[in-house]
């Protein structure tokens, strides 16, 4: 019988150098992608420096994933 060993990592972007560098990683250390998930989206705030912290119409959204990794023990 074969057994897995399953690890979780949050990434903000599943795309660009960041996603590939994570997945060339994980990849060297045995570990297999197994699923991507959206975690959380919600609108990024551009206007961080003002009090008013309320989201704006014209703030991005911003997709937080859950990264599900596997490797066979």
């Amino acid at each position: 019988m074969r057994e897995f060993e399953y690890f979780q990592e949050t990434a903000g972007n599943i795309v660009g150098d960041s996603w590939t560098k994570m997945l060339k990683k994980h990849g060297d250390q045995g570990w297999e992608l197994c699923s991507v998930n959206p975690l959380n989206t919600y609108k990024k705030q551009n206007n961080k420096g003002s009090e008013d912290k309320i989201p704006r119409d014209d703030d991005q959204m911003q997709t937080t994933y859950i990264a599900t990794f596997k490797r066979e023990i």
